[in-house]
């Protein structure tokens, strides 16, 4: 967790921290999806469990604040 130096500082972690859980964050109540395709009322398709390989085009993205790394479909965003 970051140490808050100052209100900007403070809105940049929080920013960053609503378009990884909004963008790039799969929720398990909402079948997998992502928030921001479920607000957006897009059609989400739920990878199927029987894959055998991940495919060679995900997206990755680090979070520099939060020191997370995520990564999804880009047809997900």
């Amino acid at each position: 967790m970051p140490v808050i130096r100052e209100l900007a500082h403070l809105a940049m972690v929080l920013a960053e921290f609503e378009q990884y859980h909004n963008h790039w964050r799969a929720h398990s109540t909402i079948g997998g999806a992502l928030p921001a395709l479920v607000h957006a009322c897009q059609q989400w398709q739920k990878p199927d469990r029987t894959a055998k390989r991940v495919p060679a085009h995900i997206e990755r993205r680090f979070f520099s604040t939060a020191r997370a790394t995520a990564c999804r479909l880009p047809e997900a965003a």
